[in-house]
């Protein structure tokens, strides 16, 4: 039987796949989302550039195939001049403005968010999550 969701309401295409079972989970079908793809394509010094962007309330960590999947489509853009990785951010609580801020797994204030999401410092290097997923 496919995995009900915890949290939130589905859209009506997930709902309905739910109920498929020639694609259920448990034959190794699985899905994720992605928060955000995060681009600019403006400017002199950030045209171009890009994240992937997965946010982690309450200082939540990936899923373990959350994880592997997203990691293996960030790895196929690593030859991509303008990829600037995969980020896990997570938040202490749920936004900037409720707690500290940790970028992937490093913590950062408000200001570098900002220039971080602007292009216009180095992020935090491209970090592995793989002793802090969760099953």
């Amino acid at each position: 039987m496919t995995i009900q969701r915890k949290f939130g309401k589905g859209t009506p295409f997930s709902d309905w796949l739910r109920l498929v079972k020639k694609l259920d989970s448990w034959k190794g079908f699985y899905t994720t989302d992605l928060d955000f793809i995060w681009h600019c394509d403006q400017g002199i010094n950030a045209a171009g550039k890009y994240f992937f962007i997965e946010v982690k309330n309450r200082m939540a960590t990936p899923k373990y195939k959350q994880h592997n999947l997203l990691s293996k489509v960030a790895r196929n853009c690593q030859n991509d001049p303008y990829f600037k990785g995969l980020v896990y951010l997570q938040f202490e609580n749920t936004s900037p403005e409720d707690g500290k801020i940790f970028w992937n797994s490093v913590e950062i204030n408000t200001e570098q968010l900002i220039d971080f999401l602007a292009f216009e410092k180095d992020a935090p290097a491209k970090t592995s999550f793989v002793t802090q997923i969760s099953n």
